[in-house]
């Protein structure tokens, strides 16, 4: 196979070219041997040059079908990637989608801006994700705690989340990156597989995580909020108390054993859902929101992302030290930001950029 750079720099330049048909061949050589995060941005290009391909020739149904699939892919990188300016080329999918749509032909075809080089980041800096559409759900308990209460309705814009905890793997090659030290409990025994959650990880080195995973991949990680975690731990099931449904933590069948001394490695248990492992059950996760008892009060019905300012920062979910009282989906927590627990953790969530009308929105489906 020739160099990938080669041929990414070869399909580009026949996109460019309107010789649609092999541009698709070239990236697909280089699409067919990718891994995550390249292997949807690769397709997303291959998608567009089909979508052209069948314009040409007249085929209206393939087009459309073709350009949002590529949208649907290119979508939560971040405006500049692998050396192409993505937001550019989104822009033209989505003006070209709404033209052919419309019974347009097109005259001029969009070009790929290049910034750069081809560079694609490592897989392996990358937690698995799983996009979620958004939409309504009820957040909060009426009959829970008072800062749970009153539960409301709360419209969530599509995002994507990792589908578990950041590992110490995850967190390792972060911090050997940047030089930063081990958490405090990284090497105590029961707390040391590449494949535990990280705890003791501050809301500072939680965020400077996803900053880097953001530099690394192109992609927009952050925290999620406390409305995106817990829409996303109820898995779909409206009303429930915890992600598995009703059934109390004390009755659940591995109850002697998960909660014991120490974290679990991630994805031991079910998942819910939307595919999502650890929600409630193995390490308290930071969110991204300062924290007020009484923000529900008056929180906004779209999108809401906390108070502006505070002393403390929200935390969801319980943990294999603290899982009675706060490991329902609505249970809330805070503590200082600097802090650093054992029984603390967090997750990656992820931005999505807005789909303009006549486009399909994200699914539950990595």
């Amino acid at each position: 196979m020739r160099p990938v750079r080669e041929l990414f720099d070869e399909g580009i330049d026949l996109f460019n070219r309107r010789r649609f048909f092999d541009c698709h061949e070239a990236l697909e050589e280089i699409w067919a041997t990718s891994v995550q995060p390249e292997r949807w941005f690769l397709q997303s290009l291959i998608h567009f040059a089909v979508a052209f391909h069948h314009h040409e020739r007249r085929n209206e149904t393939g087009a459309i079908r073709q350009l949002e699939k590529g949208y649907r892919k290119i979508q939560g990188y971040l405006p500049e990637w692998g050396g192409v300016r993505t937001a550019a080329i989104a822009q033209e999918a989505r003006c070209a989608y709404a033209l052919i749509a419309a019974g347009g032909r097109m005259e001029d075809y969009p070009s790929i801006e290049r910034y750069g080089p081809y560079t694609p980041a490592p897989a392996e800096d990358a937690p698995s994700l799983v996009w979620l559409a958004g939409g309504e759900f009820r957040m909060g308990q009426d009959d829970g705690r008072d800062e749970e209460r009153p539960a409301h309705m709360v419209r969530l814009s599509a995002f994507g989340i990792s589908r578990t905890p950041v590992t110490n793997a995850q967190y390792d090659r972060f911090r050997l990156a940047t030089g930063r030290a081990p958490t405090r409990f990284r090497r105590d025994p029961g707390f040391d597989r590449p494949d535990h959650p990280v705890t003791g990880p501050s809301w500072f080195d939680a965020v400077a995580y996803c900053e880097w995973l953001s530099a690394q991949t192109g992609m927009p990680f952050r925290l999620p909020t406390e409305a995106e975690w817990e829409f996303a731990a109820r898995g779909g099931l409206c009303g429930r108390l915890y992600p598995w449904g009703d059934e109390p933590v004390t009755a659940r069948e591995n109850y002697s054993t998960r909660w014991t001394a120490g974290p679990e490695p991630v994805a031991t248990s079910a998942p819910n859902g939307f595919g999502l492992f650890d929600f409630c059950e193995n390490v308290h996760e930071w969110c991204s929101d300062w924290y007020d008892a009484r923000y529900y009060e008056d929180s906004p019905p779209d999108d809401p992302k906390g108070p502006t300012q505070g002393n403390r920062r929200a935390s969801r979910g319980g943990s294999w030290r603290h899982h009675v009282k706060i490991s329902r989906c609505a249970a809330r927590s805070s503590i200082p930001p600097g802090f650093e627990y054992a029984d603390y953790g967090f997750r990656a969530a992820c931005d999505v950029v807005p789909l303009s009308s006549g486009l399909a929105t994200s699914t539950a489906n990595t």
